[in-house]
């Protein structure tokens, strides 16, 4: 049987839908949105000012405040403004935040049936996604 690039994107949705319905079953045990698990990621990955997570999360920064201040209310970050211009906004996981966001991503694997995968299945998998998300090459 032949699989359509068609075929295939319609998987990915598939599994896109099924990320977003596993992170809200495991952001619910912390009283979390999708967005603000998205959000606590992207600082535990080095996003560390809102600029910067605006960006990685695709919104308005003015979403991102509210995300933020959700966040530093929950106590998972703290926020300070930038020792040389206090427009800037530094982000940082606290404890709970950095326990938090591991507890949840360590939990994703299996809710996707990752874990159903073999090592070979695993390697196949990671190389065809890394493909998919790397920058097209510049055409001459």
């Amino acid at each position: 049987m032949k699989i359509t690039s068609e075929q295939v994107c319609q998987d990915i949705l598939g599994l896109i839908g099924r990320m977003k319905a596993s992170l809200t079953v495991l952001s619910e045990k912390y009283d979390l949105t999708v967005m603000q698990v998205h959000a606590l990621y992207s600082v535990s990955q080095g996003d560390t000012t809102m600029g910067k997570i605006a960006i990685t999360l695709h919104c308005d920064p003015s979403s991102v405040t509210s995300i933020v201040d959700r966040l530093v209310a929950a106590g998972l970050i703290t926020r300070q403004e930038g020792a040389t211009d206090r427009r800037t906004k530094t982000l940082a996981l606290t404890a709970k935040g950095s326990a938090a966001i591991a507890d949840i991503y360590s939990h994703l694997p299996s809710q996707l049936g990752c874990s159903r995968l073999s090592a070979t299945e695993r390697e196949h998998l990671h190389a065809i996604l890394s493909k998919l998300t790397s920058p097209e090459p510049a055409k001459a």
